[in-house]
């Protein structure tokens, strides 16, 4: 830093001293209060929040904010514990649903000056299954397995109550952390008896009382935490409706232990609400459609996908598409390059789409044709009655290697903007020729027509998981939870390749033969 300081000269060299200064003084000086809890032997005491009921951890965090002066630190918004290193103080306050999945890292980072105490917010797993959030209105917020991230994208990548609830009984088994499970029906039923509780775990002094909190909202925060008691309590019960009956049968179906955790918990087993779930869910099937080109490589590939199918039963209808030169819309091919042709041709997806959804009947289930089938999607994909849903990755990127497709207006008016901007971009393309510069793909297109659609919400766009395309080898290890796995034809079938694809093209050859054997 000083060395740069020098180089630099007036006014900006005195700013650039300041900032320096008080970033050693700073750190010098948290470094200290460090040192010296450490030596007394003192720590600072951190609640961390975190549990499935993301709605639950951030009232509850508001209210225990409400209701005492003793905490140093609370943030209004929810901050992962992993984010607080640099704090030093006496008492902290944090609140993060997904910090449930971090304990580990949590404890190995902060636990040498910090006394941890986690409080786990739990609901009755049937309400949360049946939550739907504003900003999403035409899929429920969680599944079993996963759940939303609002942004950037709209990603469904988040764990689901499922996999919480797991966690849970992992960390039970454990012993090695304080945590204390609270359940959010209890909260709200009893909100006293919850606070005696919290106070005796967290060794929290209180100066109001929850129940006060809730009911008089002015004195606290301008937070109107009685309309939240109101409208949360009016949420929890609202599994009971016939309208989620379909899908909380389903949902037991695909993942028998959500009854388990039901009892397990101490949540009732209503034989009344059970009698009105409808029992007739042997819905047909869709049809798995795929393209490809009749090159050898992808016409192997085709092969493969075909096997995978019909191991499994599942109606299938997979093109072999024309010349590369055909699809790309170019009438004298010869006079242009390989590259710029095969260019052309990446747009020419949406068109296939939008005519399968004209040939065939009933939902579709489109996947590229290096696609490995290990499971029935449909089984899962019963769940989905929107137009369309896509897999959209944690950062906002849509994946276009699996899209369902429903038997809608909806969706085919989709598919037909879809295909309009790339055609549109395709003609762009070849009429700057021969400057070309780089342009976005059909899926880069997808993406911005999705993100488009967040805010004008002009149709039903869901969003599928990570189970419905995992990428070999980047996405991890194989699980038993993966529907579809796409094995990258594209990263190996280059003419000219480095040596990273050709590392790639060895474990992919592995992985074939893996596959290949399950036949």
């Amino acid at each position: 830093m000083l060395k740069i300081i020098k180089r630099i000269t007036g006014r900006a060299k005195k700013e650039l001293t300041k900032i320096t200064k008080y970033l050693r003084f700073h750190g010098y000086h948290n470094l200290q209060v460090l040192r010296k809890t450490l030596r007394k032997g003192h720590k600072s005491d951190h609640i961390i929040i975190c549990g499935p009921d993301l709605r639950g951890s951030s009232i509850l965090h508001d209210v225990i904010r409400n209701c005492t002066s003793s905490i140093n630190f609370s943030s209004k918004k929810n901050i992962s514990a992993l984010d607080t290193q640099s704090l030093f103080k006496k008492s902290i306050l944090t609140y993060e649903p997904t910090d449930l999945f971090s304990v580990n890292e949590i404890d190995d980072l902060l636990s040498k000056f910090r006394n941890l105490k986690f409080i786990v917010i739990i609901r009755d797993p049937r309400s949360l299954l049946t939550e739907v959030h504003p900003d999403i209105p035409w899929q429920y917020f969680q599944s079993w397995d996963y759940g939303f991230y609002i942004e950037p994208n709209q990603s469904f990548t988040r764990p689901g109550v499922g996999k919480a609830f797991n966690e849970i009984e992992r960390l039970k088994e454990a012993g090695k952390f304080q945590f204390k499970i609270i359940r959010y029906e209890d909260f709200l039923e009893k909100p006293d008896d919850i606070q005696d509780e919290i106070s005796e775990f967290a060794d929290i002094e209180f100066s109001k009382s929850f129940s006060d909190c809730l009911t008089n909202t002015d004195k606290f925060d301008n937070t109107n935490f009685g309309f939240i008691q109101k409208k949360t309590d009016q949420i929890s019960k609202a599994w009971k409706s016939t309208e989620h009956a379909e899908r909380l049968n389903r949902l037991s179906k695909l993942f028998p232990d959500i009854l388990e955790y039901i009892k397990k918990h101490n949540y009732p087993i209503d034989e009344k609400v059970n009698d009105q779930v409808r029992t007739d869910t042997n819905i047909n099937n869709g049809t798995l459609v795929a393209m490809h080109t009749p090159d050898k490589v992808y016409t192997n590939e085709a092969k493969r996908m075909r096997a995978s199918l019909d191991r499994l039963g599942i109606k299938h209808s997979v093109d072999e598409l024309p010349g590369v030169d055909k699809i790309a819309g170019v009438e004298d091919p010869e006079n242009y390059p390989d590259w710029f042709i095969q260019k052309l041709a990446r747009y020419y997806k949406p068109t296939w789409l939008r005519k399968k959804r004209q040939q065939i009947r009933g939902a579709l289930l489109y996947c590229d044709v290096d696609a490995f089938i290990h499971k029935n999607p449909w089984e899962y994909l019963h769940l989905y009655e929107g137009d369309m849903a896509v897999f959209s990755r944690r950062n906002g990127d849509i994946n276009s290697g699996t899209i369902w497709i429903n038997d809608t207006e909806g969706a085919k008016d989709f598919l037909k903007l879809w295909e309009k901007k790339c055609l549109e971009k395709r003609a762009e393309i070849f009429k700057s020729w021969p400057n070309v510069k780089p342009s976005p793909s059909d899926q880069v297109i997808l993406t911005e027509i999705v993100i488009e659609n967040n805010n004008l919400a002009r149709y039903k766009i869901q969003r599928l998981p990570p189970s419905m395309l995992h990428i070999f080898p980047f996405d991890g290890s194989f699980n038993e939870d993966i529907y579809i796995e796409h094995l990258q034809a594209s990263r190996v079938a280059k003419s000219k390749v480095s040596q990273g694809t050709r590392l790639l093209k060895k474990e992919r050859d592995r992985r074939i033969i893996e596959l290949e054997d399950l036949f």
